[in-house]
């Protein structure tokens, strides 16, 4: 739901009433305590601006959404059946209680120093309510009975699969930490070339089928989506033939539908489930060091 509230339009709505909109209720708007005001009430909307939320109306202007004509001040306790059974609750009635609550509040003023301390507040919890927060990690995934086992990926290796259609995967981990729902649009990552500025992206594979988790992650909720890993191992090689480099390291990364791509901390190439276990940091210090000496000799930099 849309809560794109300005200031002006939050000090006239909670300029005008003192109590929740529904008949009989006196809930105030705000608790004040030693000098400070704390918001008691939701911000509820008379018409939703979604065709599935509570009242759409389609023919209402959208710019209209937020505004204070289409907003009513509710207790806890009434905002949720309000919604919920919306039947019962039609748009003319629900601008009838705005009427009486703006009525019966005539007389009763806020100073302009209360009003800040209420946008400041609402705002703040908006913030919270709608802010976009994902954090990522690599995880290693095991197939079994058409479900996703999640291990450390320091284990996948010694995990051991005892039935032909069990395989092992490498995973990332999205954690949606905020409270509003995310679409992920893509899932991968990212390998650092010899710890420069320039790096490549490898993205995992996403669709809707029941095989992947969905790509709609619900608020304080997490999903893994796995990379078949001979197509990583494949995919490094190519950039290490490509760019005469081993990455020396990785990080994981997602980006959401909407918001800024959120990305993990890097972490030594090693770690991937893709090399043999006699290989370690010195040796692709050494190879990366003979491909630049290689480069240059080849270039004719090499040469007095």
């Amino acid at each position: 739901m849309s809560r794109d509230y300005t200031k002006p339009t939050l000090k006239l709505l909670f300029g005008r009433a003192t109590h929740c909109a529904y008949p009989n209720c006196t809930s105030p708007l705000i608790f004040e305590d030693r000098g400070r005001l704390t918001v008691s009430v939701d911000i509820a909307h008379i018409r939703s601006e979604s065709p599935d939320g509570p009242r759409y109306d389609s023919t209402y202007p959208e710019p209209l959404i937020d505004s204070e004509e289409n907003l009513l001040l509710l207790c806890g306790i009434h905002h949720r059946p309000v919604d919920q059974h919306e039947v019962d609750y039609p748009v003319s009635e629900l601008l009838e209680w705005k009427r009486r609550q703006v009525t019966a509040s005539s007389g009763r003023q806020l100073s302009e120093q209360q009003l800040e301390q209420i946008v400041q507040q609402v705002q703040q919890s908006l913030a919270t309510l709608t802010e976009v927060k994902l954090a990522v990690q690599p995880v290693g995934l095991v197939l079994v009975n058409h479900g996703w086992l999640s291990v450390p990926l320091e284990g996948l290796g010694a995990t051991t699969l005892s039935k032909p259609d069990q395989g092992q995967y490498l995973g990332v981990e999205v954690t949606n930490e905020g409270l509003v729902p995310v679409t992920v649009n893509a899932v991968g990552i990212d390998v650092d070339i010899d710890a420069s500025p320039f790096y490549a992206s490898y993205q995992f594979l996403l669709d809707d089928s029941s095989f992947l988790p969905s790509r709609r992650l619900e608020g304080k909720s997490s999903a893994s989506w796995p990379a078949h890993i001979p197509t990583v191992q494949a995919s490094i090689l190519e950039i290490a033939k490509t760019y005469r480099r081993v990455p020396r390291r990785f990080r994981c990364f997602v980006k959401p539908g909407a918001g800024d791509r959120a990305e993990g901390t890097w972490m030594s190439i090693l770690h991937l489930p893709i090399w043999k276990s006699d290989i370690t940091e010195e040796r692709l210090l050494d190879v990366n060091t003979s491909a630049a000496e290689s480069q240059q000799w080849e270039s004719g930099q090499g040469t007095s």
